[in-house]
């Protein structure tokens, strides 16, 4: 059995997710008090509004490819790592930033 992982995530179009939501300052805070299945959702949304305004001409193979690999993404995964990054509490985060 072949290894398909990549940097530590399930395998590259996972990877390749995380790392582009990184260069467009993807704000998970949107996620908070979201379900696992809704923040998935929100994340799905997200990328699928990143390609849109990138490629709205993409048709044919190269929307396929596309697909192929968001197909292939561990979204639950993606949706785990940014939910475990996030505060307990957003009250509790503003009374720390009171605090200091």
């Amino acid at each position: 059995m072949t290894d398909r992982t990549c940097n530590g995530w399930t395998n590259h179009a996972t990877w390749l997710v995380n790392l582009w939501l990184g260069e467009y300052d993807y704000d998970p805070s949107e996620l908070i008090g979201l379900s696992r299945y809704d923040a998935v959702q929100e994340l799905k949304h997200t990328v699928d509004n990143i390609l849109e305004n990138e490629s709205s001409a993409v048709t044919g193979l190269a929307a396929d490819l596309i697909n192929s690999a968001l197909a292939d993404v561990n979204w639950y995964e993606l949706a785990d790592h940014y939910i475990e990054d996030l505060p307990e509490d957003e009250d509790a985060t503003e009374e720390d930033s009171d605090n200091e």
